[in-house]
């Protein structure tokens, strides 16, 4: 990996401070349209790298984890081999990956950006950025696959039955383990799904989370920690029960042509084998173009698996056979 010296280069340190961070990252493409809060959650991601000249930063065939911008300084790289000033158009874009090998032509200076840790803010065409046409937690959540399906009464009858309250950063709004009969929708900030120390999804205002528990009535398989100060909507299980499980979900007695996706502990011969706690974890196995008959398990995991896989956009069917 990529590591920073202990010697400073002149001139090479353009993050001295967080504000000239957020400068920083508006140079480069990928960043340079997104709002001020989403820039900051990069930023609090984001590293800067001092290098001396003349050192090599990366060798064909290793890898690196994250993604790097030049800021300052020229360095070379290949394939094909060229030098990239921090100056040119060229450098506004990641450099990598893109790029084999990287050495400092002059001393230089590197952002690296925690890549897994802000994709999800770029997710869907950035329709989370700044500007025009900016998509609220309402527009987000209404329009979600599993959401979108129910009749405009639904719609209304969720608004008022919603609860909100602050969530502060680094606060867990639900627990691993815990047993509650509510869910929520995210109104505010970002957040993240976890399992014990594995990340499992990032989430943005208008996701749904929680819905585990009031489903099954058992234990919540995850926990969702803000990663900033933001706000949550609260809604009662019964209610979630009433107007989206039982409204959203398809309930058929045999498979019909598509895919098995086994949800039990099993294996079972043909299907996808994927049990609960892994599923939306390896959700990119399915194809999204057929439909998928959920079976294995209990009534309570095929219900709790099927609802999960529709609020991911996969075609999905409660087999109760």
């Amino acid at each position: 990996m990529v590591t920073a010296t202990h010697q400073r280069p002149a001139g090479c340190s353009p993050w001295s401070s967080p504000t000239d961070l957020h400068r920083t990252l508006r140079r480069f493409d990928d960043f340079r349209t997104l709002d001020r809060d989403t820039l900051a959650t990069v930023a609090r991601h984001a590293r800067g790298i001092e290098v001396p000249a003349d050192r090599t930063l990366l060798t064909a065939g290793r890898q690196l984890a994250g993604r790097l911008y030049l800021a300052a300084g020229v360095l070379s790289v290949a394939p094909p081999q060229r030098r990239i000033d921090a100056m040119q158009p060229a450098a506004r874009i990641a450099l990598y990956p893109g790029v084999d090998v990287i050495r400092s032509v002059t001393s230089a200076g590197l952002l690296h950006v925690d890549w897994d840790r802000v994709a999800f803010l770029l997710r869907d065409g950035g329709r989370h950025v700044a500007g025009e046409g900016r998509e609220t937690w309402e527009s987000r959540f209404f329009s979600s696959p599993l959401i979108r399906t129910l009749p405009m009464s639904a719609w209304r009858f969720l608004m008022t039955r919603f609860h909100f309250r602050a969530a502060a950063s680094g606060v867990a709004v639900v627990r691993e383990h815990a047993v509650e009969d509510c869910c929520y929708v995210l109104t505010q900030g970002h957040a993240v799904s976890h399992r014990a120390s594995t990340t499992l999804a990032y989430l943005l205002p208008g996701d749904l989370f929680g819905e585990d528990s009031p489903v099954t009535g058992g234990q919540r398989l995850t926990s969702v920690t803000m990663l900033e100060d933001g706000q949550v909507a609260s809604l009662d299980g019964r209610v979630f029960r009433e107007l989206v499980v039982e409204l959203a979900l398809e309930v058929v007695h045999s498979v019909g042509p598509g895919t098995c996706v086994n949800v039990g502990p099993g294996r079972i011969p043909g299907a996808i084998n994927l049990p609960l706690p892994l599923l939306e974890r390896h959700v990119r196995r399915l194809d999204r173009s057929v439909r998928h008959y959920v079976v294995g398990g209990s009534f309570a995991t095929r219900r709790l698996a099927t609802l999960s896989l529709r609020r991911l956009g996969v075609s999905a069917l409660l087999v109760d056979a």
